[in-house]
């Protein structure tokens, strides 16, 4: 979707104003109070027909109001609006003064998740929540199929009332019609004959006028000479006349361009043998033979630094893979003891509190049995049991985590040799190849060979950053050079040829020429043309002589007409439409409509059954309420590819990680212990870029291709974030189109579509 042109009649300080868009970024520049941020609403009003503040942008000195756009190639009117306002707030235009977008909004929720809706995953879930129950809903069809045809019949009844309605109503209006009809016929018949009468006095005074001015004419044709010449041969002679001036002109350019050519040709062949010599060759195979060697220096080279790269990684890469691997094992025995330790210690935590338990039961029931029955002894034998077990296996979980702590510290201790291993042979790789990292040790070789390289022939730096692509270009440039030369050898031959042949055409053209002339008797070229103005003029005369007798003839014979008509075209239809109207009106009938009780008796019971099957339906198993809640997940999890989004392009702007948190209602906010509002932590400038963000992602989710329109949103920003955002601008209208407001020189990387002033 693509806006092509705005035309502007009147909106704010606006009056008769048009400008034209393309596609990708288009930039309107414009200082601060120039029309941006109006210009910027008029294209949304247009787009989405939905402006809070419209009444602001009407202008007070003028009464014009409005005007139009054109959006792929259709013309969009003033407020028409062809797309969602919220949608398009919320996924194509980033206003000037704050964007609380980062807020939410449920209405964009329900958008994505209608998007999400109709993906192959949310298909799944749907089909398990629709499966079942098919004797039911057959039932519930078979009603609904009743309950139509039912109320088909009510409104086969209802249609024919209102036929009968319709049909009073068109009579009544067909008695109206016939009473104007009759007054109009009336009133139609009498200006009739004015007309009649002021066309008759008309055609008079135009008779009058036309005999005076073909007497006018025929005194004129006598006072004129007459000589009769062919003017087929005049036009010849005039043709070859201007073909002789301009072939003069063009032998002119093209001279011109010989010249032009021949310098050319001369800077060319010096380019080549100044190439040449910056070789150290004298001649092009000279020049051919220095590149071929180039190339096999280069190789020879390159093979020299692979053999010193393999001996380094061979000597070196193998230990430390070695201690690497080592070190991984003894990580995942750590995480294991970890795990099985910290198992140890819930147990250990469990059979305290059961020993403890035990004691006091044990304790409690000795007491009691003091005191009361002697029954309870068998309680406190019972807890007595119970403690010896728990103590048992409380001491002996205590014994198994001593041995694991044990087994963690010596674990620990390896894992502190092991890197110490490992960092004694980082700083014994850096001593030795300069690089702590062996995967840039390719790279430096590589660097170190083309500085090497380019040291024994600086001539190439010119042509390239590495030898090969140097040689290329080297050879690229010599190839270009001597195709240029061919080129400009092969139009100079054109070119000459050309020259030679016009010379020729306008020595024989003259010669037919001036042959001509002699022949029909005339001086010059001059004598000729002035005959031939004099014969025009005398056939012009004589046509316009004949136009006035024949319009002459036209008029009498319409005024003969005009007194013989007694009547109009108009006249005649309205007769006829009378006759037909009274017709019309004596064939209308209006019949008696008995009252469809017995439908509508039907009708409110197959409702009712249909009410109890539908409720029967509404029951559905546990499995449909697990398929719903992991539908509703998915349809949610639009979130998580926002938070990914936002964390990312935060990252590129400020080069820090912060996690955001994205609700369902599209609200942002800062991930923690307390997810805390983004306006709380972070300035103006900032709020801006998230909320360029969030609608950049939205966007892409939805796959929606509006107009993007961004208000002047980016003049706080330093000039690293600047040339950020125009990354991102590149990036987004590489999709869709870009028309970006600003006041900010710093953004114009390319030039304005029209600047505001």
């Amino acid at each position: 979707m693509r806006v092509e042109k705005v035309v502007i009649e009147g909106f704010g300080k606006f009056e008769d104003f048009t400008v034209e868009f393309k596609e990708g970024i288009n930039i309107v520049f414009g200082k601060n109070s120039t029309g941006k941020t109006t210009l910027a609403n008029f294209i949304k009003y247009c787009l989405t027909g939905h402006l809070e503040n419209l009444e602001d942008f009407r202008p007070w000195h003028s009464r014009k109001f409005g005007g139009k756009l054109t959006l792929d190639g259709r013309e969009l009117l003033f407020g028409e609006g062809r797309i969602d306002p919220d949608e398009y707030f919320f996924t194509s235009f980033l206003p000037e003064s704050g964007d609380p977008s980062y807020n939410g909004f449920e209405k964009i929720m329900k958008i994505l998740k209608e998007h999400r809706y109709n993906t192959e995953t949310a298909t799944f879930f749907r089909k398990i929540l629709e499966s079942s129950f098919e004797r039911l809903r057959r039932m519930e069809r078979e009603i609904d199929l009743s309950i139509k045809e039912l109320e088909k019949k009510l409104g086969a009844w209802y249609g024919r009332r209102d036929e009968l309605k319709k049909l009073l109503v068109e009579r009544n209006r067909l008695l109206e019609e016939l009473d104007n009809k009759k007054n109009r016929f009336s009133s139609e018949m009498q200006k009739f004959m004015r007309e009649k009468e002021k066309r008759l006095a008309e055609i008079d005074a135009e008779i009058g006028k036309l005999e005076s001015e073909r007497e006018a004419t025929r005194r004129e044709l006598e006072r004129m000479p007459h000589r009769l010449i062919s003017l087929e041969t005049c036009k010849e002679i005039e043709d070859k006349v201007e073909k002789l001036a301009f072939s003069k002109g063009r032998k002119e350019e093209l001279i011109g361009e010989i010249e032009v050519l021949n310098e050319k040709l001369a800077e060319t062949r010096e380019k080549i043998k100044e190439l040449i010599s910056q070789v150290g060759a004298e001649d092009l195979e000279g020049f051919m033979l220095r590149i071929e060697n180039l190339k096999l220096q280069a190789e020879v080279l390159k093979e020299k630094k692979k053999h010193e790269l393999r001996e380094i990684l061979e000597r070196l890469k193998k230990p430390l893979e070695s201690v690497e691997n080592e070190l991984n094992e003894v990580n995942e025995e750590m995480v294991k003891a970890g795990e099985v330790l910290a198992k140890g210690d819930k147990k250990l935590s469990l059979f305290k509190v059961l020993l403890l338990s035990s004691a006091a039961l044990s304790l409690v029931s000795t007491l009691f049995s003091l005191f009361s029955s002697r029954y309870l002894l068998i309680l406190t034998a019972l807890g007595l049991s119970l403690t010896g077990v728990f103590a048992w296996r409380y001491f002996y979980t205590k014994r198994e985590c001593a041995k694991l702590e044990r087994t963690l510290s010596e674990l620990t201790a390896k894992r502190k040799d092991l890197m110490e291993k490992r960092s004694a042979m980082i700083m014994e790789i850096k001593g030795t190849t300069g690089v702590e990292d062996l995967n840039s040790l390719e790279e430096r070789l590589k660097r170190d060979l083309n500085s090497e390289f380019l040291r024994r022939h600086p001539y190439l730096s010119a042509f390239g950053k590495d030898p090969e692509s140097a040689i290329d270009a080297l050879e690229r440039r010599l190839n270009e050079l001597l195709m240029s030369k061919e080129t400009i050898e092969a139009a100079l031959l054109e070119k000459n040829r050309a020259v030679e042949e016009l010379e020729s055409f306008m020595n024989r053209v003259g010669k037919e020429v001036k042959s001509a002339l002699t022949e029909m008797g005339f001086v010059s070229v001059e004598d000729m043309k002035e005959a031939v103005e004099v014969y025009r003029r005398r056939e012009a005369l004589e046509e316009k002589l004949r136009e006035i007798e024949k319009r002459l003839q036209a008029l009498m014979k319409e005024r003969e007409e005009i007194e013989q008509r007694v009547s109009s075209v108009e006249l005649d239809s309205l007769k006829r439409d009378i006759e037909f109207l009274k017709r019309k009106v004596e064939e209308m009938r209006l019949d008696r409509l008995e009252e469809p009780w017995d439908v509508l008796e039907e009708l409110y019971r197959k409702k009712v059954e249909y009410a109890l099957v539908s409720e029967k339906i509404g029951h559905i198993p546990l499995l449909k309420d697990k398929a719903k809640k992991l539908l509703e997940e998915f349809l949610e999890g639009y979130t998580k590819e926002i938070e990914i989004g936002l964390i990312e392009g935060y990252k590129h702007f400020f080069g820090a990680v912060v996690n955001f948190k994205v609700h369902p209602d599209l609200k942002v906010r800062i991930r923690g212990y307390e997810d805390r509002e983004l306006s709380r932590t972070m300035s103006k400038s900032c709020l801006t870029l998230i909320a360029f963000l969030l609608k950049k992602n939205v966007s892409e989710l939805l796959e929606v291709n509006y107009p993007f329109i961004i208000d002047n949103s980016f003049v706080d920003l330093d000039d690293e974030r600047v040339e950020k955002v125009w990354e991102y601008l590149v990036e987004v209208a590489r999709k869709r189109q870009v028309i970006f407001f600003t006041s900010d020189k710093r953004f114009l990387k390319k030039d304005p579509i029209v600047v505001l002033s």
